[in-house]
C-alpha cells in the first residue's frame, strides 16, 4: 500500500472513530435530557414548573382585599421534585407562566394576581397558603399546600393559560365563576341577616332583665286590703314622686298634723 493509500485509510478510520464517539456521547447524554428540568408541562390538574409541580385540588371564590370584589383561588398541593430548595416567590413563581383573563363588554381583561381578603374577625381566608407562597422555600421531595389566585373583574368565565419557558401556551382551563360567586354572595347575605337580627334579640333580653331588676327595686302596694300586693311602682317613678313639690307639701302638712296631735296627747 502506498503512502497516499495509508494516509487515506488512517483519515477514514479516524473519521469513523470520531463519528462513533460523537454518536455515543449524544446517545448517553441527550440534549433534551439536559434541559428536561427547565421544561414546563401541563397535564390533567397538574402544572409542572421547572420541576416543581402545582396540583390543583380545589377551586373557589372568596372576598378580595378590596371591599365588594372577589378573588378566584386555585388551591394547590405543591411538590418540589428538584434537588434544591424551591423559592415560590422567585424562580418557581407560578405567575410568570400562569395567566388568567376575563371578557368585558368590549375587551379581554388580563387579571391581576389575587390577594384574598379577611373575614369579620380579621382572619385571612387563605392566610396559611398565602404565607407559603411568599415566605417559605420547599425542601427537595417535600409537598406543601399553596395557591394560585386572581382578582375577578366580573362574573364571566375565567380562562387560565399555562405556558412553557418560552411563554407559549401549553394548556388552558376555563372556570365558570358565576355559580361560585352566587354561593359566596348568598353566604354573605345569610350571615348579614343573622348579624342584624342578633342585636334585637339581645335588646329584648336586656329589656326583660332590666324590668325584673326595676321591679325588685320598686315598691308594691296593697290597695284593696286583702293583704296581697296588687299595685307596683318602679324605683324611678317613686323617686320622681318623692322629689315633686306636691309630695313635699303633703309630707310637711302631714308632719305638722302629727306634731299637733302629739302635743295634744302630751307626748314628747
Amino acid at each position: 500500500m502506498n503512502k497516499f493509500a495509508k494516509l487515506s485509510a488512517t483519515i477514514l478510520s479516524a473519521g469513523v472513530l470520531f463519528t462513533t464517539a460523537t454518536s455515543y456521547i449524544n446517545y448517553q447524554i441527550p440534549v433534551t435530557a439536559i434541559h428536561a428540568s427547565q421544561n414546563n408541562t401541563f397535564k390533567g390538574k397538574t402544572f409542572n414548573l421547572k420541576g416543581v409541580a402545582y396540583k390543583i385540588t380545589k377551586i373557589k371564590v372568596v372576598p378580595a382585599t378590596k371591599e365588594g370584589q372577589y378573588t378566584l383561588v386555585l388551591e394547590t398541593d405543591i411538590t418540589n421534585h428538584t434537588k434544591k430548595a424551591a423559592d415560590l416567590s422567585a424562580k418557581y413563581n407560578p405567575y410568570e407562566f400562569v395567566h388568567a383573563e376575563q371578557k368585558k363588554s368590549s375587551s379581554i381583561k388580563q387579571l391581576n394576581p389575587g390577594m384574598p381578603g379577611t373575614n369579620e374577625n380579621g382572619d385571612s381566608y387563605e392566610e396559611t397558603r398565602s404565607n407559603v407562597m411568599t415566605d417559605e422555600k420547599i425542601l427537595p421531595g417535600k409537598t406543601v399546600k399553596g395557591m394560585i389566585a386572581f382578582d375577578l373583574v366580573n362574573d364571566k368565565p375565567v380562562k387560565i393559560k399555562f405556558s412553557n419557558k418560552n411563554y407559549k401556551t401549553i394548556g388552558t382551563r376555563t372556570i365558570n365563576v358565576k355559580s361560585l360567586l352566587n354561593k359566596i354572595v348568598q353566604s354573605q347575605s345569610s350571615n348579614n341577616q343573622q348579624t342584624s337580627a342578633a342585636p334585637a334579640t339581645t335588646q329584648t333580653t336586656n329589656t326583660n332583665s332590666n324590668s325584673h331588676s326595676d321591679k325588685d327595686n320598686g315598691i308594691s302596694f296593697d290597695t284593696d286590703g286583702d293583704g296581697k300586693p296588687d299595685a307596683w311602682v318602679d324605683e324611678q317613678t317613686l323617686n320622681d314622686i318623692m322629689s315633686s313639690d306636691s309630695f313635699n307639701d303633703y309630707m310637711n302638712n302631714s308632719s305638722n298634723t302629727q306634731s299637733d296631735a302629739s302635743a295634744d296627747s302630751g307626748s314628747y
